[in-house]
């Protein structure tokens, strides 16, 4: 877990963040490297570089207050996953074709 001096809680939470997604892709290529380039959108010298790269660099990566990585799902999957998992109803008049 990486060891920072966070300006803010949400800047602590992105660096937690960025941290374990980091090592999600580390344990994912490891296993299956194509399956990591195309969950992550990952190329294959990015992949190189977060595979290879010592655990000081990570951190040091992680801390940059942004988000690593951008939720590839758009708001209607997310809203379709909601409705699949109980959380959300259909919109009046529209049909749910993700189901």
């Amino acid at each position: 877990m990486p060891t920072t001096s966070p300006h803010s809680t949400s800047h602590a939470d992105l660096t937690n963040l960025n941290f374990h997604l980091l090592m999600i892709v580390r344990e994912v290529a490891n296993a299956n490297r194509p399956e990591a380039i195309m969950r992550f959108g990952l190329d294959d010298d990015l992949l190189d570089a977060i595979v290879e790269a010592d655990t000081v660099a990570l951190e040091d990566l992680c801390n940059s207050g942004k988000l690593a990585f951008r939720p590839a799902f758009t708001a209607q999957d997310l809203h379709a996953s909601a409705i699949r998992a109980g959380l959300a109803k259909p919109a009046r008049g529209r049909v749910n074709r993700a189901q």
